[in-house]
């Protein structure tokens, strides 16, 4: 269950990169590996059974979530992002022939995507690898 919940956040993350004449654009700041910090799925805390989850966003809008269980195992999930206007990320992913869009707020270098699922609340902080 909990790496559904990663792939359907992965999902609503993706989109694809749009041209924009801001510098900000321009240097791209977003682009790199950002570690999940906090992961919840209603009051259950989804790191303790994937201590390792990292969301890296690519030149040329892909994105890749790789996380990998407390046994060990490896999982990776692809999707697309965009960067757009006021900071914002949007996310793209298909899920089980789905497609999931989710729009998040770009902020120093973080991001937190809440999703409600099966009437729970998904909650996922990422912060940029220092």
């Amino acid at each position: 269950m909990a790496i559904l919940c990663l792939s359907v956040c992965l999902c609503a993350c993706g989109c694809r990169a749009e041209e924009l004449s801001s510098l900000r654009e321009f240097s791209k700041p977003y682009l790199g590996a950002y570690e999940c910090t906090e992961a919840r799925f209603g009051g259950r805390d989804l790191l303790k059974d994937f201590p390792s989850v990292v969301l890296t966003l690519e030149d040329g809008g892909e994105c890749v979530l790789e996380a990998i269980s407390a046994s060990g195992t490896k999982r990776t999930a692809k999707g697309r992002y965009e960067y757009g206007d006021g900071d914002n990320l949007l996310f793209t992913a298909s899920v089980r022939g789905r497609q999931y869009t989710k729009k998040v707020v770009y902020q120093d270098g973080s991001f937190v995507v809440e999703q409600m699922l099966a009437g729970q609340k998904l909650f996922l902080k990422f912060e940029a690898r220092g």
